[in-house]
């Protein structure tokens, strides 16, 4: 099979869907099997911010030996998960998050059983688009992937968890207008945001561990606090600021809250469309967590550069060759995975051998 974005899907009529597309409230959309036409086409792409997914997938003659999904995390999975945390958060004052924890351990247990496959997002994440919810869905799935990775035991994973999920519970009582994706911030709009993560911890903070609540107050925290000074906005992007002032080493950032912060930045730039901060692809995102792994991050970088691959199993690329491929399977070095040459010189590839050591992924096609 072969992933194709819903805006590409013109060049494919007649080629026949892989998996069904489903809405983000998991009804069916399309059916497995059917026929990609023009009035499908046109359909999908109208509906597209309704669908659970960017992309479909498609049967083409020369991938079928591609298998793209490995359901590590099943749909049904997700979308119960997303509903159960918009209930928490309307229900937070209750702190009712039973139903949750039964979903976060359901993920947890569907990773311990797969902890060494390397995912790429487009399969792992629902489409965010404006639902908060599906955002956290996607940041404590990504941080139960890094726990597992980094060799936590799995009480303290679901923990992890928990406060992945609820890290933004904050946001239920900011104002409305502060949460629409389109809104473009101003500085004292920043600044009235950088006060949920503590509203959320002292909302939360008598009813859950103490694992997840640090989780939930600190996932801004930066490892340099002066580092994180905006020029263009004159604040600091790092806060809470009195944690900061008290701990300017990172020394009260654990593994835990770095996972999560990794989780919710890489969530946060490839998978949300805002107004004041452009969508970027997964190899920009990559390089800019590399890049800010002292500054910003912290040692959960390490565990989330071995978990997610810049393009997912059957996406198409072209390489540094000049040839189109598809990429066949991840293999232990995400960046590097085993390719399918497509075209009249057809061959399997890995990337890991050192004789195609000079041999780049360029770009998605």
């Amino acid at each position: 099979m072969k992933l194709v974005k819903v805006k590409d899907l013109h060049r494919h009529i007649g080629s026949t869907v892989g998996k069904q597309v489903r809405l983000k409230d998991g009804r069916p959309y399309l059916n497995s099997g059917s026929i990609i036409t023009e009035r499908v086409v046109k359909t999908l792409n109208k509906n597209v911010k309704k669908l659970a997914y960017e992309f479909v997938s498609i049967r083409t003659d020369d991938t079928g030996d591609v298998e793209v999904y490995t359901e590590v995390i099943g749909d049904e999975l997700k979308f119960k998960a997303k509903e159960q945390i918009k209930n928490s958060i309307s229900d937070i004052s209750c702190g009712n998050t039973g139903d949750l924890r039964d979903s976060i351990t359901e993920i947890v247990e569907d990773i311990y059983t797969n902890p060494n496959v390397i995912h790429g997002s487009n399969t792992l994440f629902l489409a965010g688009g404006e639902d908060h919810a599906i955002h956290c869905v996607n940041v404590a799935i990504l941080a139960a992937i890094m726990a597992v990775k980094a060799g936590y035991l799995k009480a303290d994973v679901e923990k992890i968890v928990l406060g992945a999920a609820l890290h933004d519970i904050g946001k239920a009582k900011v104002e409305r207008n502060l949460l629409d994706m389109n809104y473009k911030y101003k500085t004292e709009d920043f600044l009235k945001m950088q006060k949920y993560p503590e509203i959320g911890y002292q909302l939360i903070k008598d009813k859950i561990n103490v694992m997840s609540k640090r989780i939930i107050l600190m996932h801004h925290v930066w490892e340099d606090y002066e580092s994180s000074y905006n020029g263009d906005l004159g604040i600091y992007m790092s806060y809470p600021k009195k944690l900061n002032k008290i701990h300017l080493n990172g020394e009260y950032k654990d593994l835990g809250i770095s996972i999560v912060q990794v989780a919710d930045v890489f969530e946060a730039m490839t998978n949300n469309g805002r107004k004041y901060k452009k969508r970027k692809s997964r190899m920009e995102a990559l390089e800019y967590i590399k890049a800010m792994r002292y500054v910003q991050f912290g040692k959960g970088v390490d565990y989330f550069l071995n978990s997610i691959a810049p393009f997912d199993v059957g996406t198409e690329v072209m390489l540094s060759n000049d040839e189109k491929a598809i990429i066949k399977e991840h293999t232990s070095m995400p960046e590097r995975p085993i390719v399918k040459i497509v075209g009249d010189h057809e061959r399997i590839i890995d990337l890991t051998d050192k004789r195609f050591q000079k041999l780049l992924i360029v770009s998605e096609v």
